[in-house]
């Protein structure tokens, strides 16, 4: 969430035209400090953010080039120490043994995955993806996928994998 001079009047127009107020949750989050393209992310900068306009988030770890098993860790531990404000989801590399982790997380106390085919170069029908996808649905987790330009057959990929498991 991104609060400022700019943003912060569209926020207040917006929210004064709702009957009752917002609810409002942003799915998109990240926090870590080692994305190979210098973006970083406290919790307390994220939170603040959040807390601006009174939100929740869903929050998993920026990318990581060491591996995300402690990048999960670190987003689970946030999460939990949140008072409900964050929710945590984790984020795989299809090369790096993904449903050992997606497993190790999910009984951690992650809420969902995040997949993300561009930051680790791969595509959704990537092969050692299909038992972390066949998890999530065993158990109705939600998976949110990284979209946008660069990723072939993005779309069709995701359709497939939706009518093979329609519990994600």
């Amino acid at each position: 969430m991104f609060y400022d001079h700019v943003t912060g009047p569209w926020w207040a127009e917006l929210s004064a035209q709702v009957p009752g107020g917002l609810d409002v949750v942003d799915v998109h989050t990240h926090i870590g400090q080692n994305d190979p393209d210098g973006f970083t992310s406290t919790t307390r900068e994220l939170r603040d953010g959040l807390d601006a306009i009174g939100a929740r988030g869903v929050v998993f770890p920026m990318q990581e080039p060491d591996g995300y098993p402690p990048a999960n860790d670190m987003v689970i531990a946030e999460a939990a120490a949140s008072d409900g404000q964050l929710t945590p989801f984790l984020r795989l590399d299809p090369e790096d043994a993904p449903l050992a982790e997606a497993e190790r997380a999910l009984d951690e106390g992650a809420k969902g995955i995040k997949l993300h085919p561009r930051g680790e170069a791969f595509e959704l029908d990537h092969p050692a993806l299909a038992d972390v996808v066949a998890l999530a649905d065993e158990r109705r987790l939600p998976v949110l996928v990284h979209a946008g330009r660069g990723i072939p057959a993005l779309g069709h990929h995701a359709v497939d994998l939706c009518e093979r498991h329609p519990g994600l």
